[in-house]
């Protein structure tokens, strides 16, 4: 029976007379059950702690021939499996080899760093360029702005010049 729960994940706890087997009521139990099969009262004693994580908090191997159950996912970025040593990423829950960091992390770090610059951007009113985009800061002298690009544009509004002349109410 504890065998057996051990093993499907709905059976767990045990159960004996209706009653659930847990490690606090059942130590005397864990205790006969390791002198007669020690890695029986160990693999009892790890999906017990398996079950005392969240689901949703829940770290498992992504490789399918061994999903062995790795700990909780907010410990750290990287766990290596310790039943195949497999390297396993805590944010996106796959397998990396030789990557420093998760290119979901990156890629959120990245969109981070847009989003704060642009926050910069608007706070210190700098325009960017129509024609391509970079962000440009007028120190001093007039509208008129000529990117790297060959783009002309007012710093004003940020209209292409030949729009806009510098007629524009903008700074």
């Amino acid at each position: 029976m504890i065998l057996i729960s051990c093993d499907i994940q709905h059976m767990l706890p045990p159960r004996c007379c209706r009653r659930i087997i847990t490690l606090s009521t059942g130590q005397s139990l864990m205790e006969a059950l390791d002198d007669l099969n020690p890695a029986l009262g160990a693999h009892w004693r790890a999906k017990a702690a398996e079950l005392e994580v969240p689901p949703s908090d829940r770290l498992y191997c992504p490789d399918p021939c061994c999903a062995a159950f790795l700990g909780s996912s907010t410990v750290s970025q990287f766990h290596q499996c310790p039943s195949c040593s497999e390297r396993v990423c805590l944010i996106c829950k796959e397998r990396h080899v030789g990557i420093v960091k998760c290119p979901s992390q990156l890629s959120l770090e990245k969109e981070l760093i847009e989003i704060t610059f642009r926050k910069l951007s608007r706070k210190k009113m700098w325009r960017s360029c129509p024609g391509c985009g970079v962000v440009v800061e007028r120190v001093n002298g007039c509208r008129h702005i000529l990117c790297n690009c060959r783009s002309e544009f007012c710093y004003g509004c940020g209209s292409k010049w030949k729009e806009c002349h510098g007629m524009c109410r903008g700074r």
